[in-house]
């Protein structure tokens, strides 16, 4: 039985809603009325994907600023930094090191937003890498940056140098421990390269050799002007150029 769904509305209140009923009940077919859907939800959808597209380049630029911006703040820094600990620049060279504190760590957090939504033996050895370098490498901006440079401007007067022993032996445990970080940063590049590398094709490779460049020069030079000033440059577009590849690399996937 075939009834129009007009004539089933035309009722009123409770003898409409009875009538419906009665027609499913009885397993008939209710023909809805012709017509193209709602406008307003075609409206409504329409803005919702606006919306959405709108959002996604915003997105994109919060990742990529997040992942470069810790080694352009050291890179911009490192221009100012002392190159000897003297009672001349113990007071900035104090200062300098506790601004980098929180500064210093998120180079391995820019490792670990470049592996996200990832998984694997190698990629969680680069996360734990990455996590080392932040640990050890914090203890040298500590011990050889701002306690050093405290006792130097503190007892100045009284003679203490960065060559008396008690600042010597700051340098001495906080260089041995920045040493065990700079290793693991450069682990943990490499491994992000390679992972990289599986993932995204050859077309990672000239970020990697910076990013892997900038970390060997990271080890050596610190952020000192010029050699390290110019390895947090290289590791800044090195993670620059791997964030882009990958979110281009995801962007294709989501199209396919």
């Amino acid at each position: 039985m075939d009834v129009g769904l007009g004539a089933v509305v035309a009722g009123q209140g409770d003898d409409a809603r009875a009538a419906l009923c009665d027609l499913v009940d009885d397993g008939g077919d209710i023909a809805l009325p012709d017509g193209p859907p709602r406008p307003v939800l075609q409206a409504e959808h329409g803005l919702g994907d606006e919306r959405d597209s709108a959002m996604l380049p915003d997105m994109r630029a919060l990742r990529l600023g997040m992942i470069v911006g810790p080694a352009v703040v050291l890179a911009a820094v490192g221009v100012t930094h002392p190159h000897h600990l003297t009672p001349h620049t113990a007071a900035y060279w104090a200062r300098l090191h506790t601004l980098l504190l929180p500064v210093f760590p998120l180079l391995g957090v820019s490792v670990w937003l470049l592996l996200a939504g990832t998984t694997g033996p190698l990629e969680w050895a680069a996360r734990v890498a990455a996590y080392g370098y932040a640990a050890f490498y914090t203890a040298l901006d500590l011990l050889a940056g701002v306690a050093a440079g405290t006792l130097v401007r503190r007892f100045s007067g009284q003679g203490v140098t960065a060559e008396t022993p008690q600042v010597q032996a700051l340098f001495e445990v906080g260089n041995d421990l920045g040493d065990i970080g700079s290793w693991c940063f450069l682990l943990a590049c490499v491994l992000v390269l390679v992972v990289l590398l599986r993932r995204s094709g050859p077309a990672v490779l000239p970020g990697g050799a910076l990013l892997v460049g900038g970390a060997i020069g990271f080890m050596n030079n610190h952020i000192y002007w010029p050699g390290g000033v110019v390895s947090m440059v290289a590791l800044a577009v090195g993670f620059g150029w791997l964030a882009v590849v990958t979110e281009r690399r995801r962007k294709g996937a989501l199209h396919d």
